[in-house]
């Protein structure tokens, strides 16, 4: 996006009926310069849906604007794994966020940190954990995920029994 006239470059989701909602967008120039962009697609209700780029020039052809490299993954932008922590009755994360314990797919279970993690971004939590397979804590605020110090009690990236396989958003 450079250039003294550019004008918006926006992303969208679409759904089979034609409706769309925008998740991402930047105006005006941006500099002669890559920028990353990042847009977690959340609140979905259905699984098939488009992904649309859109850009509009602004009032002269004195602009460019390109995209590049673009990569879609299956969890809110900026997950960082933290690792894997013991708990106790008095929770390190205090909220329990969903209990996804019914939908464990025991082959992959990326599936319930991937809807754990789109559960906590949409409720606007900064942390967030699996533990006991299936339960999704977590906390608003900064929190001492590791006062009960590490464990080694995690598996594919959740917990088991009192133990919480931590994650924190970074965007």
């Amino acid at each position: 996006m450079y250039g003294k006239t550019v004008g918006e470059l926006s992303v969208y989701i679409k759904d089979d009926g034609g409706s769309r909602r925008k998740l991402w967008s930047k105006k005006g120039d941006q500099g002669n310069k890559w920028i990353s962009g990042a847009a977690t697609i959340s609140n979905v209700s259905i699984t098939d849906y488009q992904v649309e780029f859109e850009a509009i020039r602004g009032p002269s052809y004195h602009a460019d604007i390109a995209l590049d490299d673009i990569y879609f993954r299956e969890t809110p932008c900026g997950v960082e794994r933290l690792g894997c922590f013991n708990d106790r009755y008095k929770r390190a994360l205090p909220d329990l966020i969903v209990n996804l314990r019914d939908k464990i797919d025991w082959y992959d279970m990326q599936k319930t940190v991937r809807e754990c993690a789109c559960t906590a971004h949409e409720q606007g939590y900064k942390y967030f954990a699996v533990q006991f397979y299936g339960e999704c804590w977590g906390s608003r605020d900064f929190i001492e995920y590791d006062k009960y110090g590490a464990s080694d009690d995690c598996v594919s990236g959740v917990g088991k029994d009192f133990t919480n396989f931590v994650y924190k958003f970074t965007d």
